[in-house]
């Protein structure tokens, strides 16, 4: 016989209080993204700056566009109360939206490959639907557990390949700039098309030519002047004058953040 246990309306109401207050998210993932929070807050602070909020959600594992953040902040506060800054609580409610955003792009996704409308993918539609979420690696690889699944997968099983393969390339995501596998890879092929003599870095010359290419509005707008030579002053961390891959890859992630 399993064990029985009494519950009272009081202890179900103080658990759902708890609950409210960590957004849904375990005491372990509420200790860590409180951790989160306060490295990417100022020093003596309890407020994270509008303009470290991208930082602390690529490093949560949420990277977005400047765009999709606005909107997402004047969804979850509509009074506008963080326009400078949010507090842990508003902090949370932000991560809670973009994993719920992320849910919700999967469930999609997975409707959009289910052509047949049974519940199930094929194992070839779930890699074309993974291939389309991202989760794949520059090689179309799926995560590698994810080839032992059934032949078939449904719908709960596929969130839980994507969420897997999104906690699996964490630590690769944040090293990279908050970029899965193959956007590292054509960013690599761009990298070299540009380093010309292949000493493994772009200088200023090379570099004004890849911007002069695909970000044409920094390039030959006055205005934009200014901010593109103080954009290249900050990626450039050893002041070199030259910008190693990784340096570069932080440089993309800026502008296509802007």
């Amino acid at each position: 016989r399993g064990m029985r246990f009494k519950v009272g309306v009081d202890e179900v109401c103080e658990l759902l209080t708890v609950l409210r207050s960590r957004e849904g998210f375990t005491r372990k993932e509420w200790q860590e993204l409180k951790g989160i929070f306060l490295h990417f807050c100022p020093d003596g602070e309890n407020e994270l700056p509008v303009q470290g909020v991208g930082r602390a959600l690529r490093w949560v594992g949420h990277p977005c566009s400047l765009d999709s953040l606005r909107s997402i902040m004047a969804d979850i506060d509509a009074a506008g109360s963080f326009a400078m800054s949010l507090d842990f609580a508003l902090f949370l409610k932000l991560v809670r939206k973009c994993r719920d955003g992320e849910r919700q792009s999967a469930v999609q996704t997975f409707k959009r490959f289910d052509v047949s409308a049974n519940g199930m993918l094929s194992w070839s539609d779930t890699l074309r639907a993974l291939a389309w979420l991202g989760c794949v690696d520059r090689n179309g690889r799926p995560p590698v557990k994810a080839c032992k699944e059934l032949a078939e997968v449904d719908l709960h099983r596929f969130v839980q390949i994507v969420q897997r393969f999104r906690a699996e390339t964490l630590e690769e995501t944040r090293h990279n700039a908050g970029f899965n596998d193959v956007d590292v890879h054509n960013f690599e092929v761009l990298f070299k098309k540009f380093d010309t003599d292949g000493s493994g870095d772009i200088g200023r010359k090379e570099l004004c030519r890849l911007i002069e290419c695909f970000f044409p509005a920094y390039a030959h707008s006055p205005d934009w002047r200014p901010h593109l030579i103080q954009l290249l002053h900050d990626a450039d961390t050893d002041g070199n004058g030259a910008l190693d891959f990784e340096e570069f890859l932080a440089l993309m992630r800026t502008i296509t953040e802007q």
